[in-house]
């Protein structure tokens, strides 16, 4: 085999080891093939800067600040209704022992 032709056969085993994993890819996770496909068209079709997708985009910051937020502000809350409720019960007990 010349050198030439060593040079053209790396890159065809290359591409025939990509299209070989994307086959098995594709019959092992089907629904995965399907959205990739989707996502792929929608962005190469023009639907990356539509109004559709910044009202997805801001409906998803949504949710996921009030997923983030709200256990830290329940946190937060609680810890200071306990120390609220210690510091009356500290002051209840005080008062009882001075009288």
């Amino acid at each position: 085999m010349t050198t030439a032709a060593k040079r053209v056969s790396q890159p065809r085993k290359q591409v025939g080891s990509w299209a070989d994993r994307l086959a098995r890819q594709t019959r092992e996770h089907p629904g995965r093939s399907v959205a990739i496909a989707v996502g792929v068209g929608y962005v190469l079709g023009g639907g990356l800067f539509s109004r559709l997708t910044a009202r997805v985009l801001g409906m998803g910051i949504r949710i996921g600040l009030r997923t983030a937020l709200l256990p830290l502000v329940t946190e937060a809350l609680v810890v200071l209704g306990q120390r609220h409720t210690n510091s009356e019960g500290d002051l209840n007990d005080e008062t009882q022992r001075s009288a």
